[in-house]
Parts: C-alpha cells; sequence; structure tokens
C-alpha cells in the first residue's frame, strides 16, 4: 500500500509505558510494511488519530504486555532495514535494547519506517 510521509516534524506528546507519539497530516506517498495487528495502539498514537504517527519503543515498552508483538515488529523492520542498506545481517533487534529507543513510523497497521 500506499501511504504519505509528512514534511514537519511531528509534536511528541509522552504516553504512560515509555511510549511517546508524534501525529501530523499526510503529504507524500511511501512503501509501507504491514503487520496482523493495530501498531498505531501499541506505540501509543491517541485514539481515533488518523494517518501516520510517530512513536517509540524503549525497553521499558519492549517489558510490558504487548512485548513479543513489538519485539516481532522491530526484528521484521531490522531485516529489511538491513537488505535496504546491503548489510549482511541486521543491526536492530526486537530484544535488549537496553538505554536506546527505536522510533517507528506508523499507520494502523503498517509500518512506514524506522530510526534507531
Amino acid at each position: 500500500s500506499t501511504l504519505e510521509l509528512p514534511t514537519s516534524a511531528p509534536s511528541p506528546s509522552l504516553l504512560p509505558g515509555g511510549v511517546g507519539a508524534g501525529c501530523w497530516a499526510p503529504v507524500r506517498p511511501i512503501a509501507a510494511m504491514e503487520f496482523p495487528f493495530d501498531l498505531s495502539a501499541l506505540v501509543g498514537v491517541p485514539q481515533g488519530h488518523e494517518g501516520p504517527c510517530v512513536g517509540y519503543v524503549d525497553e521499558r515498552a519492549l517489558s510490558s504486555s504487548s512485548r513479543g508483538t513489538l519485539a516481532t515488529v522491530l526484528e521484521e523492520m531490522g531485516r529489511a532495514s538491513a537488505v535496504a542498506q546491503g548489510l549482511r545481517k541486521p543491526v536492530t533487534f526486537g530484544s535488549n535494547l537496553g538505554d536506546q529507543r527505536v522510533y517507528l513510523l506508523v499507520d494502523g497497521d503498517a509500518a512506514l519506517g524506522l530510526l534507531k
């Protein structure tokens, strides 16, 4: 599917559980990686929001009840990122983030990108 990528930075707000989200209106099409669950809810997108949003995953979020689901997203996105960069192996994993954060650009069940 094709989704939109913003040209301006989001206004992040810290949400409970170590998850933050910043949302905006779409302006440019990009490709997406879809999952069989609602990513927006997992990364703290406000209920009722439509369109892309940036949320972050940290060790606290991975320790929550959604751990397996978030770990799956990070594993799949890490593999896709490694392929896109021509790396032999991924550098982003779905476990043991330590003091790092992974920012995910999501839209419903679609992951549009990540930044570690």
